[in-house]
């Protein structure tokens, strides 16, 4: 198996988990950009499919080159949801209808012009194929030439969609967006690439390289690279959240666990795989245990020790203030384990930078978390709380 039929199933595969992924997506909330994602990604691997077993496809349409033109209808058609997709990015609903209206007039008047040109050249002729290779045969230049520039319009298109990336705040947006650049760029480059190569061979100098061949192949390699730059880019605005939803609640996982031990009915029974749901859940059963059955624990004088201490160890800002809040939970267990009540006193509440923003309350949570079990002041002042009560006793 040659090296370009090997980057071929690779993309193939990529591109058949991805559009699992957002078909799950679009049938669970109905949304229309991940819609047009999934239509694009639909179209593109119906064109890889037919590029990686095109022979076979010939022997069972039986039909001069019609392969090859349901395969530029797949790309062509790819490229239009991908403009449509990068429209919903930047763009209001309506805005985005508008806008993709034109885009479908396009598609429509490249698509009707290719039927037409393969009706009046290809097909009556009976060629295997439409490619460079019979560009001096009547219309097979004009079809490849509107071929090409309709999809090197399009990638251009999608590239310019994209210029605003570094102005978008979510982070993994903005990586997908420079990915999706970076992929229409190398797609651009195909593109002009293949209507530099068809004229070139139509008028008898074509490239000193090769196209496509076994083991090398120009275009194979730019349409594959571009695939895989934009499928990173697709992946990238849901993906991302997900692994850091996954890291924070890692990080959580100690603090929660040891304050859902002392109160376990709290623990929602529901059991979800949505990290978006485990993580909610988890943020509420914490804070449940700290308001219910650890606030008589928890003693309102740890707080200013442990604040003095972290201040000593040149802790400032939210590094502060989260350890400050992690030796307070600490104690609030040591002193439950012991029966220890703190004195009649307010109700000491911990808040976060937002306590509204789940988002922002789960990273705040995480850091007290990381001071709960990593942090000298935390040991410290349980220590002297111990201490302090044993001498207490035993007065």
């Amino acid at each position: 198996m040659s090296l370009a039929l090997v980057v071929q199933y690779l993309a193939i595969a990529a591109l058949t988990a991805v559009c699992v992924f957002w078909g799950r997506s679009w049938w669970r909330r109905r949304q229309p950009n991940a819609l047009a994602l999934f239509l694009c990604l639909v179209s593109l691997e119906v064109a890889f499919v037919i590029t990686a077993n095109y022979y076979w496809f010939t022997t069972l349409i039986r039909v001069p080159a019609l392969t090859q033109v349901i395969m530029h209808t797949a790309v062509l058609s790819c490229v239009f949801w991908l403009q449509v997709f990068t429209l919903y990015l930047g763009s209001s609903p309506e805005t985005v209808n508008r806008k993709s209206r034109v885009r479908l007039v396009i598609l429509t008047a490249c698509l009707l012009a290719l039927y037409v040109l393969y009706l009046l050249g290809p097909l009556p002729q009976g060629l295997p194929a439409i490619n460079g290779s019979y560009g001096d045969r009547p219309y097979v230049l004009s079809y490849l030439s509107v071929f090409s520039l309709s999809l090197a319009w399009a990638i251009g298109d999608i590239a310019w969609a994209t210029r605003f990336a570094r102005h978008v705040p979510d982070r993994y947006l903005r990586l997908g967006l420079h990915f999706i650049r970076y992929g229409s760029v190398f797609g651009l480059v195909f593109a002009l690439h293949k209507f530099a190569q068809t004229l070139a061979k139509a008028l008898g100098t074509p490239l000193p390289w090769l196209e496509y061949s076994e083991w090398t192949g120009v275009s194979t390699y730019l349409l594959s690279i571009g695939t895989f730059l934009c499928l990173t880019g697709f992946m990238l605005p849901s993906l991302g959240p997900r692994w850091e939803r996954g890291r924070t609640l890692r990080r959580l996982e100690p603090l929660w666990r040891a304050l859902t031990e002392q109160a376990p009915e709290l623990v929602f029974s529901t059991n979800t795989k949505d990290t978006a749901d485990r993580l909610r859940n988890r943020i509420t059963e914490i804070r449940d245990v700290l308001v219910g059955p650890l606030q008589p624990y928890l003693h309102p004088t740890v707080a200013d020790r442990a604040t003095e201490l972290a201040i000593a160890e040149g802790l400032e800002g939210e590094q502060l203030q989260a350890t400050v809040e992690a030796a307070t939970v600490a104690v609030g267990l040591e002193a439950r384990k012991h029966d220890i009540p703190a004195p009649i006193t307010a109700a000491i509440v911990f808040n976060g930078p937002d306590a509204a923003d789940h988002g922002v309350e789960a990273a705040w949570l995480a850091k007290v978390s990381t001071a709960f079990t990593g942090s000298g002041v935390v040991r410290t002042v349980v220590r002297e709380f111990t201490e302090q009560e044993i001498d207490r006793a035993h007065n």
